[in-house]
Formats: C-alpha cells, structure tokens, sequence
C-alpha cells in the first residue's frame, strides 16, 4: 500500500509541476502580447498621424497647384479682366 501511496503522491507533485510550468508559460506569453499590443497601439498612432500630415500636406500641395493654374479669384473667375490686361483699341465706327 506504500508504493501505491508513494506513488500518487509523486504523480500529483510531476501535475502539479506541470501546472506550476504551464501557469509561467501563460503569464509570459500574456506579458508579451500585453508589450506587443502597446507597442502596436503606439506605432499605429503615428501611422495614423502620418498619414493625416500627408493628407494635409497633399490638400495644401492641391490648394498651391489651383491658384498658380486658376489665379487668386479661383477658377469661375479665371477669365475675368486683371490689372495689366489689355483694354483693345476701342471701336471705330
């Protein structure tokens, strides 16, 4: 009856080992998706950051690119008089 006692006792301390070993593997896996998930969480911010300054960056880069090509009035008023146009010659009758 020993053995049998010796033996159940050993096979609960290798289970209860193997919890102890499982529970370690857990937590530090766990420790590492918690650091990589803030690490993603902070790469992702500037990503997004990055990508509102190119957007932002690309409507000014627009906005340059119509007054250069339409002039100050914009372009339903592109071709207006300017100051400095020629008036004609005036008609002769």
């Amino acid at each position: 009856m020993l053995d049998l006692a010796q033996l159940v006792i050993a096979l609960s301390d290798e289970r209860d080992e193997w919890r102890r070993f499982a529970w370690q593997l857990w937590r530090e896996g766990f420790e590492a998706a918690e650091l990589a998930r803030a690490d993603d969480y902070a790469r992702g911010l500037a990503d997004g950051a990055y990508c509102r300054k190119r957007a932002q960056q690309d409507l000014v880069e627009a906005a340059r690119l119509d007054r250069l090509r339409w002039g100050d009035a914009g372009r339903a008023h592109f071709g207006d008089p300017r100051p400095g146009d020629f008036p004609g010659r005036g008609v002769q009758a």
